[in-house]
């Protein structure tokens, strides 16, 4: 009689069986959003992660992104945030910018998921940032 194979067990996203319990953002500029977001951020559901697309930088140094399918790799790290604190993040990571709150899919752990990010809307003022692509 042959003998089947084990079926792969299916790989979790951070690594245990439990879903997360906020929602998922994808952060390209960490040292930004972190200084705004400290307290709302699960630092121990962090991953390593990237999103097909461009980096922008205005003329205060802020960085901002645009989704492009098939673009260079930016890369960044996949976050929970608490359970209702996006519209929080959007008044912090929106005033005076161009950037709009958008969903995006984001490689993390050879797995593709969708993220809330924030992304350029209107590129006036903002120039592109030189990419290796990847």
């Amino acid at each position: 009689m042959a003998r089947r194979r084990p079926a792969p067990n299916a790989v979790p996203l951070f690594g245990d069986a439990q879903p997360p319990a906020g929602e998922l953002v994808f952060v390209y500029d960490r040292r930004a959003f972190t200084h705004e977001a400290e307290g709302w951020i699960n630092r121990d559901r962090e991953r390593p992660a990237f999103a097909r697309g461009r980096l922008f930088r205005n003329a205060k140094g802020q960085l901002a992104f645009r989704p492009e399918p098939g673009g260079p790799q930016v890369r960044g790290a996949v976050l929970e945030v608490a359970v209702g604190a996006l519209p929080v993040l959007d008044f912090v990571a929106t005033a005076g910018t161009a950037l709009v709150r958008s969903v995006v899919d984001v490689s993390v752990n050879l797995r593709m998921v969708q993220a809330h990010t924030w992304t350029l809307g209107d590129d006036t003022g903002w120039r592109p940032v030189k990419q290796e692509r990847r």
